[in-house]
C-alpha cells in the first residue's frame, strides 16, 4: 500500500533521537540553510543561506621618514582598486638646533621604507560607530584600526596607531570599549601577556591633547605609564601659612589629561613644622604658621599635569594625614616650585596614597559594569633584581670574616666563621654573614694602607702633637711621637722591628724602645730627635709589612673608614662636621650602636624591589666630639658594569635607588639612654659634728637628691672656682661648712656653700654629706619617653662635658607677700660678699678683690648683699623671708674616656619618679634614699631673734627630677657599700681626657654584646630574620648612575643640648620661712631620640626668663617631632617573593570612572577591591556580562558575580527606595559547581541566556542565570559533540590559529553560532579535510533549536545593527555576511543541504521509500522567478544500503507541475534494490553555484508499506 509521510523544518535539527523515534517536523542535519527568515517571508520553510562578501583585505603598512607618514592601500569594498591612505607622525625638534630632532620612537622601531608582514586580525571590539580590529604581523608591527559604517553599504578602515606592542597571533587580545564624549572615546585591551594598556581612540592636539594618537609611546598606554622617577625637594621654610605643628613629606605623581597616572614618586626626606629656628616646635594642633617650598625636577614632559601630595604627621606613631596639595598643567617647566601653606584639595587615605596609579597587572580578562573596569585571573608583575647587595665590614688589614649558627655555650660566644675573598665577596645566598667582631670588623676595605700579613699587623700612631702627622711631623728638640703598639702577645718585638725599620731610613733620628703601660697592656715607640735642629720635618713613614694608621695635618683620616664594603657597594659612616646651627637639623647614627642598613631599587614604573640586606654596622663614637655620624653610600665600578652587561627583562632594570634602615624599635636598641650622671646626699640628724664621713652615717641616713657635681683634673670635686658653680668637697666631707681645714673656699671667704653649719653645739642639727655610692642618671628620654630597664644593662662612661655657663639668681622670699624682698642676678659666680668687690673705673670690670688671683665676674644685676651667707639652702638674715635660689649650669665642651669605661650595676636601675618619696634601692634598707629635698634638715642659726624662736630650715620646697637611680655593681650584692665604686672612683677610671675646665660625667647604659649576638636586635641575625626585617627609608632617592650618596640625616638619633630642671619646686607653694626654695638648670649635650630644639615649653628661652618656674612648664614636648619618616616600610619577602604573583582566581576593581574626568579611573586598580573565587574549582578562565550580573566561569564552576547590589525597600507609600551595601565587588554565587569553562572564547550572551562550551563534559551549556542546562544534551545533540568536539585542540582557546572555538551572536537573526576550529580528533562528523574538523553550529533562540552548520568558520565576529562581518579563514580580510552569492563563503561556493530520518510509522515495519514531492520557489539577484530550479541532489541510505549522492535531472529523475516537484527516490548503489527499511536517511541539497534564492516547503515522502 502507498502511502504518505510529511517532513518539515519547525522541530529543528536534532541528533539525539533513536532512528526509530524521530519527529517529522524535526532533521538530523543541515548545512547553509535558513528555516527562519531573515529578509524574506520564508519563516519555517528552508531556505538557502545568503553568502559573505569581502568588505576588505588588511593592508600592510609602510613607514616613511622623509614624509614622516604611515601609508597603507585603502581597497574598495570589492577589493579590486583602491588608492593610497596616509597616517601622519611627528617629530618633536631640538630647540636651537636645526635638523636635530628628539627621539621618535616609531623611526627607532622601523627602518625607512620599512613595510610590515601580512597583517592577521588578533582582537576586535563593537564601538558606537563601528568596531576596532588589532592587526599584528608577528613581528613587531602591531595596528589598530577603526571600522565605521558598518551598518551601511560602504564599510571604511583607517588606521589608528602603529607601534612594537610585542602582540601577537598567539595571544588574542580582548577590547573592552568605553565611550566618555565626542572627544573621548578609548579602549582597554589586553592579551595576557602584557600589562593591561589602553588608548583614546579620539586623542589629538585638534582636540586639545599633547600628542596625535599615533605619537603616543608604547609605555604611555600602559596603565601604568613608565616614567623620569625623581622625589621632591623640601627647599626651606618660612614664616606665614597655616600648618599646624608636626613632620612632612612630599611626593608626587603625573598623568596625562583623561589618560593613565603614574604611580606614586619616592618621598621626599621629612620636615619638622616648627615655629622656626630658636623658636621651638608646636603643640599638638597648633598652628606654627609654616609654608614650605617644594621642588620637583627632571619632570617628564611626556606627561601633561603634575599633582603634588603632602603626607603629614601630626602625632608619634599614627597613620599621617595625606592630601592633594596642587595639580598642575605642567607645561614648560622644568622645575616645578610650589608653595605649601597648608591648604589641601583633596584628602586621601592612607591605601588611596600608597596604590597612586596602581601596580602593573595583566589580566586574562576584562570586563566593563557600571562604570568601573574589571580584571579577572591577573599577574602582578613585581620588580626584583638579582644581585648580591651584601657588604662587610673589614680589619684593619682588610679581613672580612663572618659568623653564622651563633652560639653561647658558658657564655663564650662562638660560630662557624668564614674568611671572605674580598675580590669576589663569594657567601651563599643564605649564610647568616654576621659581623665576626663589631669592633675588630668596623671598616670598609682598606685602600693603600693595608701592610704586610704577620704577628704584628697594626702599628697606630696616635697621640702626638696638635695636628700632627703628615706621615709624622717631627719637632726639633725633645720626645716628638709616641706610638702604642696595640697588637699581638709580642709587642715588644713588633716595637724593636718597627725600630730598625725606621732607623734604617730615617737619618738622624734614634727611635728606641720603652715600655711603658699604664694598665700593663701597652707598648710605646718613642721618637726622639737627636741634633739640635730648629725646624720641624715631615717625614714619610712608609710600611714595610706593617699598617700604619696615621692623622693628615688636614685632618682627614688615612685609615680605612668606617663602614662596610662588598663586591658592588660601599656605606661608610662620614664623621662631618656642622656649624651648631646646621647640626641641630639632621638625626645621625647613635655612637656604638648597631644599625641594619639595606637598599631598595626602583623601575620606570615607580616599583620597588623588596628591600635588600647590606649590612649590619656598628657607628663609631663622634658626635658628642662634633664629628657626627653621617652616611656615604657609594656604588662600585663592578655594579656599572653588571647593570651594563646584565639583560634586563622588560621592566626588571633599576633605574634608581634608596638606602633603607631597618627602624630601631625600643626592643632593638643596644643603648637604652645616654645622660649626666650626678651623685647623692646623706642629710644625718645628729646634734654632734665629725670633720670626717664615717660610715654610720651612710647605713642609716637618709639619701637625697644633690646639685649637680663637677669634676675636674685637680680633683674629681673640687671648689668652685671662675665657671664652676658649687662649693663642693670630695666624698666624706661635710658640704655645709663654710670652711674645711686645709681648703681654700672658691672665692677665699667661705661664701657658696650648698647648706648651714651652726657655730655652736646648741645650734647643732644635722650635717649633709655627699653620698657618691649611689648614683642618678638624667635623660631626656626619661621625661619624653617610656623607657624601662633591667639588670641586663651595663653602664659606659663616655666621658666628661666641660662646665660653659654658669649662673644664680638669689632671692629671699617673703611667704607672706609672695615676692623677694631682695635678689641679684649673677652670671658665671653664684654669689660674693659686697665688701670684697671692687670696679675698675676705666673699663667697668668688677673683680672679686682679697684674692691671689681676682675672679673676674660678669655683671651682676640686683641687691647682693647677704645673697646666700648661710648657704644655697640655709636661713636668710632677714626674719620674714626664707631664701629662694635659682641656679644654672651649661655644659658642651667634650673631653672622652681614656681609661676604663664599662661597669656593672648593682641589682637593677631604678626608674624613679619626680619626688619620689623613700624607698630602699633594690630592697637595701642602707640604700634607701627619696628624690625630694622637703626633709632636709639644717642647723639653727646662732644669731636668730629669740632662743625659743630660732631661724632654721626644716627641709627644701624642692624635687628632684625623674631620674635612673642606681650603684655599681662590681663587688658582689652582699657586699657592704663601702665596696661599690663611687662616682669618683668612676670618673678616675675612666680618666677622661684633659681640659682647661671643669664638668659632669655623661654615661649611657647598653646591652653586651650577647645580646646582640642573640638575635634580640631587628628580629635576628641570621639569614631568615633578616627577611623579616622592617626597614624605612633614609636619604633622598638617587638614579641608578649616582656613584656616590651623601645622607646627612641617616640615622634616628638628635645631637643636641637638653636643659631641664634637674630640682624644680614642689607642686605646693612656700607657706613659712622654714622651707626654703631651690631650683636648678641644668644643660649638657646629649645624643637623644628626643628632637629638643622643638620642645614647645620655656626651655627654649633663657635660664633667667622665668623665676622659679612650675614643673611642667619645662616639661612640654609635641612627640610627633621624633617621628620618624615611616610611612614607607618595606620588608624583604624573603622566601614568599615572586617576580609574577598570579592571581588565578581574583577578581579587582578599578575606581569609579565618570566622564571628562582628568584621570582615568580605569587605570587606578583598588588594591583593596577584590575577590577570590573558590580556587578548587581553578582558575578564571572566561567572563562575560549577562543582564545585571558578570558570570565568571572556572574550570568546573561558573559564578555570578554581584557588583554594587542594589536593595530596593518599600517605605509604605508604594514608591522604592534604592539603598547601597556599601561593597563594590558585594559578593558571589555559584551557578553550578559540576560544569565550567576552560575556554575564554567559548562563551556567548544574548538577552535571554548565556551559552558556553564545558570541555570536560564536552557539552554545549546554557543558563538563564538561575540554573545550567545541558543545551547539547537538551536539543539532541550529545552524540555529536562527544563525537566532534576534540579536547587537545580546542583547549588552546585559539581560533586565529585554527584551534579553538569563536562564538557570537546575531542579533537580527537572534541566532547564536556556535564555531569549532579544531584538529580533527575524532572518527565522525563533519569534515573540511582529514585533518581538521571545523564547522559552525547555528542555534536559534526563537525557536530554541539548533537549524543548521555552515561552511563558514571565523575566528571573528562582529555584529553591528543589520550587518555581520566574520574574518576569512586567514584572520586576514573581513567579509560581510548575508549578502552576495548564496552559499558562497570567502569566495568558495558550498551546497546548501538537508537530511531528515524518515519514519514512517513507528513501531516494526518495514517499507519501501518512492518519491518525495513539495513545493519551491527559485529567485534570481533581481527577484525573478526561476522556474526550473529545485534541489539538484538527493541521497537515501540505512543501516545497510546506500544510494549515494544521485544528481536530480529535470525529466528524468525530477519532475515539476506547477509549484509542486516530485524527485523519484534512487535505489541502492550499484544496484536495482529498493532502499528498504523501517527508517532511511533521506538528504536533499541545492547547488548554490546559479546563485539563486530557494525556498522549499514541507516535504510528502511516498513510500510502500510492507
Amino acid at each position: 500500500m502507498i502511502k504518505q509521510h510529511k517532513l518539515g523544518y519547525t522541530g529543528g535539527m536534532t541528533q539525539d533521537f533513536a532512528k526509530s523515534k524521530s519527529n517529522p517536523e524535526t532533521y538530523v542535519s543541515a548545512k547553509n540553510i535558513r528555516v527562519v527568515a531573515s529578509d524574506q517571508r520564508s519563516s519555517f520553510a528552508l531556505t538557502n543561506e545568503k553568502g559573505n562578501e569581502l568588505e576588505f583585505s588588511i593592508p600592510a603598512v609602510t613607514i616613511d621618514h622623509t614624509n614622516t607618514r604611515l601609508s597603507y592601500l585603502n581597497k574598495d569594498y570589492n577589493a579590486v582598486s583602491g588608492s593610497m591612505k596616509h597616517l601622519p607622525y611627528s617629530k618633536i625638534p631640538v630647540l636651537g638646533s636645526p635638523g636635530t630632532f628628539e627621539f621618535c620612537e616609531l623611526e627607532d622601531n622601523y627602518s625607512n621604507g620599512d613595510t610590515s608582514g601580512d597583517q592577521v586580525i588578533i582582537g576586535v571590539c563593537d564601538t558606537r560607530n563601528g568596531a576596532i580590529i588589532v592587526t599584528s604581523d608577528d613581528n613587531g608591527w602591531d595596528c589598530f584600526w577603526e571600522v565605521s559604517n558598518v551598518d551601511r553599504d560602504r564599510i571604511e578602515l583607517d588606521l589608528l596607531y602603529v607601534n612594537d606592542l610585542n602582540l601577537s597571533k598567539q595571544n588574542l587580545v580582548q577590547v573592552v570599549y568605553n565611550y566618555e564624549n565626542s572627544i573621548i572615546e578609548k579602549i582597554y585591551f589586553t592579551d595576557g601577556i602584557n600589562q593591561l594598556r589602553f588608548m583614546n581612540l579620539r586623542q589629538s592636539i585638534d582636540n586639545g591633547d599633547l600628542l596625535n594618537l599615533v605619537d603616543v609611546k608604547t609605555s604611555s598606554i600602559n596603565i601604568v605609564s613608565e616614567y623620569n622617577l625623581s622625589a621632591p625637594v623640601i627647599k626651606n621654610t618660612a614664616p606665614g601659612g597655616q600648618h599646624t605643628a608636626g613632620k612632612i613629606q612630599y611626593a608626587y605623581n603625573l598623568y596625562v589629561l583623561s589618560g593613565s597616572q603614574t604611580s606614586i614618586s619616592p618621598l621626599s626626606e621629612s620636615q619638622s613644622l616648627d615655629n622656626g629656628p630658636l623658636r621651638g616646635g608646636g603643640a599638638v594642633n597648633e598652628n606654627v604658621s609654616r609654608t614650605v617650598t617644594v621642588n620637583v625636577e627632571n619632570i617628564d614632559k611626556d606627561f601633561t599635569h603634575i599633582r603634588l601630595y603632602a603626607v603629614k604627621y601630626t602625632a608619634k606613631n599614627t597613620v599621617p594625614e595625606i592630601g592633594l596639595i596642587a595639580d598642575r598643567e605642567i607645561g614648560n617647566y622644568d622645575v616645578f616650585s610650589y608653595f605649601d601653606a597648608g591648604s589641601i584639595i583633596e584628602p586621601l587615605n592612607l591605601s588611596e596614597f600608597i596604590f597612586l596609579g596602581s601596580n602593573p597587572i595583566t589580566p586574562k580578562h576584562i570586563e566593563s559594569k557600571d562604570n568601573r573596569l574589571f580584571a579577572f585571573n591577573f599577574k602582578e608583575r613585581s620588580f626584583d633584581v638579582e644581585l648580591d647587595t651584601r657588604i662587610y665590614g673589614h680589619s684593619i688589614t682588610g679581613q672580612a670574616k663572618v659568623w653564622e649558627d651563633i652560639t653561647f655555650v658558658d657564655g663564650n660566644l662562638s660560630g662557624s666563621e668564614t674568611t671572605l675573598n674580598t675580590t669576589t665577596y663569594e657567601l651563599p645566598e643564605k649564610h647568616d654573614a654576621v659581623n665576626r667582631g663589631y669592633s675588630t670588623y668596623p671598616y670598609v676595605a682598606p685602600g693603600n694602607e693595608t701592610g704586610g700579613t704577620g704577628e704584628w699587623s697594626r702599628i697606630e700612631f696616635k697621640g702626638g702633637p696638635a695636628n700632627a702627622s703628615g706621615d709624622i711631623l717631627i719637632q726639633p728638640n725633645g720626645v716628638l711621637y709616641q706610638i702604642p703598639i696595640l697588637i699581638g702577645d709580642n709587642k715588644v718585638q713588633a716595637a724593636t722591628k718597627c725600630r730598625d725599620y725606621l732607623n734604617a731610613n730615617l737619618t738622624g733620628y734614634e727611635p728606641v724602645v720603652v715600655q711603658v703601660s699604664q694598665f700593663g697592656s701597652k707598648v710605646y715607640l718613642y721618637l726622639r730627635r737627636t741634633d739640635t735642629g730648629n725646624v720641624a720635618d715631615t717625614v714619610t713613614v712608609n710600611t714595610l709589612g706593617f699598617s700604619f694608621i696615621h692623622s693628615n695635618v688636614d685632618g682627614t683620616d688615612d685609615a680605612p673608614s668606617y663602614g662596610a664594603e662588598g663586591k658592588y657597594f660601599r656605606l661608610s659612616i662620614n664623621q662631618k662636621e656642622f656649624s651648631e646651627e646646621e647640626s641641630v637639623l639632621n638625626r645621625y647614627l647613635k655612637d656604638r650602636e648597631i644599625y641594619r642598613f639595606g637598599i631598595v631599587f626602583y623601575n620606570n614604573v615607580g616599583q620597588t624591589t623588596p628591600p635588600k640586606w647590606l649590612c649590619d654596622i656598628k657607628a663609631p663614637a663622634g658626635n658628642l666630639e662634633g664629628k657626627f655620624n653621617t652616611v656615604k653610600f657609594e656604588t662600585k665600578p663592578a655594579f656599572a658594569t653588571w647593570l651594563a652587561n646584565t639583560t634586563f627583562e622588560k621592566g626588571q632594570k633599576p633605574v634608581g635607588y634608596k638606602v633603607l634602615r631597618a627602624e630601631r624599635t625600643l626592643s632593638d636598641r643596644t643603648i637604652l639612654t645616654q645622660g649626666m650622671l650626678n651623685g647623692m646626699l646623706v642629710n644625718s640628724r645628729s646634734t654632734s659634728k665629725t670633720s670626717m664621713y664615717t660610715i654610720g652615717y651612710e647605713e642609716t641616713a637618709s639619701k637625697l637628691p644633690s646639685l649637680t657635681r663637677q669634676f675636674g683634673e685637680a680633683d674629681p670635686f673640687t671648689n668652685t672656682q671662675r665657671k664652676n658653680l658649687i662649693a663642693a668637697y670630695h666624698n666624706g666631707r661635710d658640704i655645709s661648712q663654710k670652711n674645711y681645714p686645709g681648703q681654700t673656699p672658691a672665692w677665699g671667704y667661705g661664701y657658696f656653700t650648698e647648706g648651714y653649719t651652726a657655730g655652736t653645739g646648741d645650734d647643732f642639727l644635722a650635717q649633709t654629706w655627699q653620698f657618691n655610692k649611689l648614683m642618678q642618671m638624667h635623660t631626656p628620654e626619661l621625661l619624653f619617653e617610656n623607657i624601662e630597664i633591667d639588670s641586663s644593662y651595663k653602664l659606659r662612661i663616655l666621658g666628661l662635658q666641660e662646665v660653659e655657663e654658669s649662673g644664680a639668681w638669689n632671692g629671699e622670699w617673703n611667704p607672706a607677700t609672695k615676692q623677694n624682698t631682695s635678689e641679684a642676678k649673677f652670671r658665671n659666680g653664684w654669689a660674693v660678699d659686697p665688701s670684697l668687690l671692687g670696679q675698675d673705673p676705666t673699663t667697668g670690670v668688677i673683680t672679686v678683690t682679697g684674692a691671689a688671683n681676682p675672679v673676674i665676674l660678669e655683671p651682676i644685676e640686683g641687691e647682693p648683699d647677704h645673697m646666700g651667707d648661710q648657704g644655697i639652702w640655709g636661713p636668710t638674715e632677714n626674719s620674714d623671708a626664707t631664701g629662694f635660689s635659682q641656679l644654672y649650669k651649661s655644659h658642651k665642651k667634650f673631653h672622652p674616656s681614656t681609661g676604663i669605661t664599662v661597669f656593672n650595676t648593682f641589682g637593677t636601675p631604678e626608674i624613679t619618679e619626680r619626688g619620689a618619696g623613700f624607698t630602699p634601692y633594690n630592697g637595701v634598707s642602707a640604700l634607701r634614699y627619696s628624690n625630694s629635698l622637703e626633709t632636709l634638715l639644717m642647723d639653727n642659726w646662732e644669731n636668730a631673734y629669740a632662743a625659743d624662736s630660732p631661724q632654721q630650715v626644716v627641709g627644701v620646697n624642692s624635687w628632684g627630677a625623674k631620674c635612673i637611680t642606681f650603684a655599681e655593681g662590681t663587688a658582689p650584692a652582699s657586699s657592704p657599700i663601702s665596696w661599690r665604686k663611687s662616682i669618683e672612683d668612676i670618673y678616675a677610671a675612666a680618666a677622661p681626657s684633659g681640659g682647661e675646665g671643669f664638668g659632669i660625667l655623661t654615661g649611657e647604659f647598653f646591652k653586651p654584646d650577647q645580646f646582640i649576638y642573640a638575635g634580640n636586635i631587628y628580629g635576628g641575625n641570621s639569614y631568615e630574620s633578616k627577611t623579616t626585617s622592617t626597614y624605612i627609608e633614609v636619604g633622598g632617592y638617587a638614579n641608578i648612575d649616582t656613584t656616590e650618596l651623601q645622607i646627612d640625616s641617616a640615622g634616628d638619633t638628635f645631637v643636641q643640648e637638653f636643659i631641664f630642671t634637674k630640682l624644680s619646686k614642689t607642686d605646693t607653694e612656700v607657706s613659712d620661712r622654714s622651707l626654703s626654695q631651690c631650683t636648678e638648670f641644668v644643660s649638657f649635650m646629649v645624643e637623644t631620640s628626643i628632637d629638643l630644639k622643638n620642645r614647645n615649653d620655656i626651655s627654649l628661652y633663657p635660664w633667667d626668663n622665668r623665676y622659679h618656674p612650675r614643673y611642667n612648664e619645662y616639661q612640654e614636648y609635641n612627640p610627633v617631632y621624633s617621628q620618624e619618616a615611616n610611612l614607607v616600610q618595606t620588608t624583604d619577602a624573603g622566601f614568599s617573593f615572586k617576580k609574577v604573583k598570579e592571581f588565578d582566581g581574583r577578581i579587582i576593581s578599578t575606581k569609579l570612572k565618570t566622564p571628562g574626568e582628568k584621570i582615568d579611573s580605569w587605570t587606578d586598580f583598588l588594591e583593596n577591591e577584590t575577590m577570590d573565587l573558590d580556587g578548587k574549582y581553578g582558575p578564571i578562565n572566561a567572563t562575560l556580562n549577562f543582564k545585571d550580573n558578570i558570570v565568571v566561569f572556572q574550570d568546573t564552576a561558573l559564578a555570578l558575580i554581584n557588583i554594587n547590589p542594589r536593595v530596593q525597600v518599600s517605605p509604605g507609600d508604594g514608591e522604592s527606595i534604592e539603598l547601597g551595601t556599601g561593597g563594590i565587588l558585594h559578593d558571589y554565587r555559584y551557578l553550578s559547581t559540576e560544569s565550567g569553562s576552560l575556554n575564554k572564547r567559548g562563551v556567548i550572551a544574548t538577552p535571554n541566556a548565556f551559552y558556553y562550551l564545558d570541555l570536560n563534559t564536552l557539552s554545549l551549556m546554557q543558563s538563564n542565570g538561575s540554573g545550567v542546562i545541558d543545551v547539547s544534551d537538551q536539543k539532541g545533540f550529545h552524540s555529536f559533540m562527544t563525537n566532534n568536539l576534540t579536547y587537545d585542540s580546542l583547549v588552546k582557546d585559539n581560533a586565529v590559529i585554527g584551534q579553538g572555538p569563536s562564538f557570537s551572536y546575531n542579533p537580527v537573526n537572534n541566532e547564536v553560532y556556535f564555531t569549532m576550529k579544531q584538529l580533527n580528533g575524532s572518527s565522525s562528523g563533519i569534515q573540511v579535510s582529514s585533518l581538521r574538523n571545523d564547522y559552525t553550529l547555528c542555534l536559534n533562540e526563537n525557536l530554541q533549536k539548533f537549524t543548521s552548520f555552515y561552511d563558514y568558520t571565523p575566528a571573528w565576529y562582529i555584529n553591528k545593527g543589520n550587518h555581520m562581518l566574520t574574518s576569512d579563514p586567514t584572520s586576514k580580510q573581513l567579509w560581510g555576511h548575508f549578502k552576495g552569492n548564496n552559499g558562497s563563503f570567502y569566495g568558495v561556493t558550498y551546497d546548501s543541504s538537508i537530511s531528515w530520518n524518515v519514519i514512517p510509522v513507528q513501531g516494526d515495519g518495514e517499507f519501501t521509500f518512492n518519491n518525495v514531492m513539495y513545493k519551491m520557489e527559485a529567485k534570481d539577484t533581481l527577484g525573478n522567478d526561476v522556474r526550473d530550479s529545485s534541489f539538484n541532489k538527493v541521497e537515501l541510505s540505512n543501516e545497510y544500503q546506500k544510494s549515494g549522492i544521485r544528481d536530480l535531472v529535470l525529466g528524468k529523475n525530477l519532475k515539476r507541475k506547477n509549484r509542486t516537484w516530485s524527485v523519484v527516490l534512487p535505489r541502492e548503489q550499484n544496484s536495482m534494490n529498493r532502499i528498504k527499511s523501517p527508517w532511511v536517511l533521506l538528504t536533499m541539497s541545492i547547488d548554490n553555484t546559479n546563485n539563486l534564492s530557494m525556498v522549499a516547503h514541507d516535504l510528502i515522502v511516498s513510500y510502500t508499506e510492507y
